[in-house]
């Protein structure tokens, strides 16, 4: 379920739906899990420890991997007719 203007662990995400599909694709290219991710930032007591988690994950692509998938990601472009992908709060169960 999306989070919209709820406060999320001690952080306020305002109107950002975390675990999103724009989440979702960046944490599949690095191999994480967002319930993990939200653990961890839930639970660290600085930048530092969230960057370390990150940095396990980013350490496994190459410079090369991750401009092509920044690439991808940024030129990315949905089909003319395809259709929205639903939101999961306002989706039919």
């Amino acid at each position: 379920m999306g989070v919209h203007n709820q406060p999320l662990g001690y952080l306020y995400l305002g109107e950002y739906d975390y675990d999103c599909p724009m989440d979702q694709a960046l944490f599949e290219f690095l191999g994480m899990n967002g319930d993990e991710l939200l653990a961890v930032i839930k639970n660290a007591k600085s930048d530092a420890e969230i960057e370390a988690y990150f940095k396990q994950f980013v350490g496994k692509k190459s410079p090369a991997q991750i401009g092509r998938w920044t690439h991808e990601w940024v030129t990315y472009k949905p089909e003319l007719h395809s259709r929205p992908v639903p939101r999961r709060d306002t989706a039919a169960v």
